[in-house]
């Protein structure tokens, strides 16, 4: 998420970010029908890592744990291998441009497709005011 954070300059669009509890599809945050596929291909190869290379005395050792001399470097190996994927993914597989906001993408490429439009109950089409309750 930090990195997520980091990469789109703080900028989020919180109308996109509720379409899953409107009951909702599409929008900036949606990707491929809700599954950010690099996000997770970095998660899982990180969760992998930390695991093959947990060493805790008396409760758990990874295959690979006792490589850094009994030195639990799970963690930290983790964090880093999921930041490096996920920028590579990232510029291996451009996100919209629409999905960094005005500033752009940093550390990114970006790619000039259309964001998804927000469709379901109660999406009204860009520029269109909802009409008043009552």
């Amino acid at each position: 998420m930090m990195l997520g954070y980091y990469t789109r300059r703080g900028w989020y669009d919180p109308e996109a970010l509720q379409v899953f509890d409107r009951r909702q599809r599409g929008g900036r945050c949606r990707f491929a029908h809700g599954w950010n596929r690099r996000g997770l291909t970095a998660w899982w190869a990180a969760a992998l890592t930390g695991v093959l290379f947990t060493h805790i005395p008396g409760q758990f050792a990874g295959p690979l744990g006792g490589l850094a001399g009994g030195v639990d470097i799970g963690l930290p190996l983790s964090l880093v291998v999921a930041a490096a994927l996920f920028l590579a993914l990232l510029w291996l597989y451009p996100e919209p441009r629409g999905v960094y906001g005005p500033a752009g993408a940093r550390l990114a490429r970006t790619a000039q497709v259309p964001v998804p439009p927000i469709t379901g109950p109660g999406a009204e089409p860009a520029g269109v005011p909802a009409a008043p309750v009552g």
